[in-house]
C-alpha cells in the first residue's frame, strides 16, 4: 500500500465517527477512537458492504454519540498472513472466497460506487500484474488461497470483536 494510500486510511478510519458540522465540533469536541491497522482498504469494513463482519467499526461509522469527549487509540497487527488467527473465526470465513480475487475485487468496487465512496465514473483499477487472474489458479490450489483469505478476514473480524469490547465499557461506564 503506498503511503498516500495508507495516510488516507488512517485519516478515514480516524474520522469516521465524526459525523458533526464544523459549528457543532466548536460546541463540544469529537469523541476519536484512533485505529491504527495496516494493510486493510475500504472495502474491508462491513460498512461498505464487506463480506467480513463488522459491527461495532459499523456502528461508529454511522452513529452520532454525545457522550463526554474522549481519545482512544488502537494499534492493531496487520492482518496479512496472520499466524494467530483462531480456529471458530476463520470457520466464520473459510468457503467464502472460493469465488476469487477478480470477483470479489469487482463486487466490492462496485460497492463503492454504489455507496458514493468513490464516483460512478471511476474505473476498476488493474489487478497487479504479479498476480494471475483467479481462472489461472489450479483448483487444487484455490482451497489454499480461500484460507489465506479466510485469515485475512478473521483477524479483521477479530479486530471488530476487540472494538465492541471497549464500545460496552464505555458504554458501562456512562451508566
Amino acid at each position: 500500500m503506498s503511503f498516500n494510500n495508507y495516510s488516507l486510511l488512517l485519516l478515514f478510519i480516524s474520522i469516521m465517527g465524526c459525523q458533526q458540522a464544523p459549528e457543532e465540533l466548536a460546541k463540544k469536541p469529537p469523541n476519536i477512537i484512533y485505529i491504527l491497522a495496516d494493510d486493510m482498504g475500504y472495502p474491508d469494513l462491513g460498512y461498505y458492504d464487506s463480506e467480513i463482519q463488522t459491527p461495532h467499526l459499523d456502528r461508529l461509522a454511522i452513529e452520532d454519540d454525545d457522550d463526554k469527549p474522549f481519545f482512544i487509540y488502537l494499534a492493531y497487527t496487520a492482518p496479512h498472513w496472520p499466524l494467530h488467527a483462531l480456529p471458530e473465526d476463520i470457520a466464520k470465513y473459510k468457503g467464502k472466497y472460493q469465488m476469487g480475487w477478480d470477483d470479489l475485487r469487482l463486487q466490492r468496487w462496485q460497492k463503492m460506487k454504489e455507496l458514493g465512496v468513490i464516483s460512478k465514473d471511476t474505473p476498476l483499477s488493474e489487478r497487479s500484474p504479479d498476480l494471475p487472474a483467479w481462472e489461472e489458479i489450479a483448483d487444487e490450489d484455490r482451497g489454499t488461497w480461500d484460507t489465506r483469505m479466510a485469515h485475512y478476514a478473521e483477524v479483521i473480524d477479530r479486530m471488530d470483536q476487540g472494538l465492541g469490547k471497549i464500545i460496552q465499557k464505555l458504554e458501562q461506564k456512562e451508566n
